[in-house]
């Protein structure tokens, strides 16, 4: 089982199946949400993700027509992207367990010019299935 939070605590989750495939993603997106060159995700089952407290506090934002960004509205943290029945973690707010380190590297050809892949995981110019 895993637990996570947000910077300021008020928002907590926990995770109580399998989490899925973890990679770093480059896009632009990303790297605008996260402030860095790229973000860490994690795939986890809707249905094995649950808040435990602060809900109240978690909004989102709509990119299209059903991606949502969700955050903590107390410290600005990145929690988790849910696209229809899909979820990704934010892995930075993982608290306590361990899921298997990033396979990959994803969207690649529009990395920042400054950021370095220095490992030999797979890199893929374009998203991939996870």
């Amino acid at each position: 089982m895993l637990t996570g939070s947000c910077l300021c605590g008020t928002v907590t989750y926990v995770i109580t199946g399998p989490v899925g495939p973890s990679y770093y993603c480059h896009c632009s997106i990303c790297r605008k949400v996260s402030g860095a060159g790229f973000t860490a995700n994690a795939v986890v089952k809707l249905p094995d993700f649950a808040f435990t407290s602060g809900q109240s506090f978690v909004k989102s934002y709509l990119m299209g027509e059903n991606v949502n960004r969700e955050f903590c509205s107390k410290c600005g943290t990145p929690i988790r992207v849910t696209q229809g029945s899909e979820m990704r973690l934010r892995m930075g707010t993982i608290d306590r367990g361990e899921p298997a380190a990033p396979s990959m590297h994803i969207f690649v050809g529009s990395k920042a010019n400054w950021d370095s892949i220095t490992d030999n995981l797979p890199a893929h110019e374009a998203g991939v299935q996870a």
